[in-house]
């Protein structure tokens, strides 16, 4: 069943934490084969001030679908909404493909179709090359996308990268939100869109892949206040967010 601290539009949040957890976070999510669980929320019986999520994904996964549909690609399900010539895939960090329904709906009002992985736990390399690709074929094939857009958040911003090292050229831009590590050259010159928050405490991780990114098509979105990753979206900054996004993707 669905948490109820986590409802569709609403993510873990991460400006409560101390710093070292939130780089412990950030450095947890970068083997090649280790699970990275969300982060923590209110209410938590360890401390008064944080609750933690499994980071099991839900065992009655399709009963929280929504008003999503339900797809396989392979190595992972997928939650798909909408249709239209500019497509969006989302990489998650810290929360379930559920809880993007109102994102979702919204950019699906905009004519853009939106696939949302469900299994961001996947192993790194090949298979997350496999299943981004087979993302991005599918909104083309089935939704009408004429070009097609990748959106990560934080950690997962460093499997995107490492996937794009083996399928280059099968992507049309990026949308990095609060990035940490990675290859930002493997993006190549593609147009991409990074979206932090200078106060963020992972903003010096999110700086240096600005500064060393290639192409003259790059825009970066400063995000006032501390907000990483998902907290972008329940932040008073959300239709800021939103509306860089879909201005970037149908220009």
């Amino acid at each position: 069943m669905r948490s109820p601290l986590a409802r569709p539009g609403q993510f873990w949040t991460l400006s409560t934490l101390p710093v070292a957890l939130v780089l412990a976070l950030v450095l947890g999510g970068c083997g090649t084969d280790a699970e990275v669980a969300p982060p923590s929320v209110a209410g938590s019986s360890e401390d008064p001030t944080v609750a933690t999520d499994s980071a099991e994904p839900d065992a009655d996964a399709e009963s929280n679908d929504g008003s999503g549909d339900r797809v396989d690609l392979g190595a992972s399900d997928a939650l798909v909404w909408g249709e239209g010539d500019h497509g969006l895939v989302i990489v998650p960090a810290h929360s379930e493909a559920w809880n993007w329904e109102a994102q979702a709906l919204e950019f699906a009002e905009d004519g853009i179709p939106v696939v949302v992985i469900t299994d961001w736990r996947a192993e790194l390399g090949e298979p997350w090359a496999k299943l981004l690709t087979a993302a991005v074929d599918y909104l083309k094939a089935e939704r009408g996308a004429q070009d097609v857009a990748l959106l990560c958040l934080s950690v997962r911003c460093l499997s995107v990268m490492d996937a794009v090292t083996s399928s280059p050229g099968s992507y049309d831009q990026f949308v990095l939100v609060s990035p940490a590590f990675g290859d930002v050259a493997a993006l190549g010159d593609a147009p991409k869109l990074f979206i932090y928050s200078p106060d963020d405490p992972a903003a010096e991780f999110t700086e240096p892949l600005i500064e060393a990114a290639l192409g003259q098509d790059n825009v970066v979105l400063e995000v006032a206040g501390s907000a990483h990753a998902e907290e972008m979206f329940v932040t008073s900054a959300r239709a800021e967010v939103m509306e860089a996004i879909v201005r970037r993707l149908i220009g």
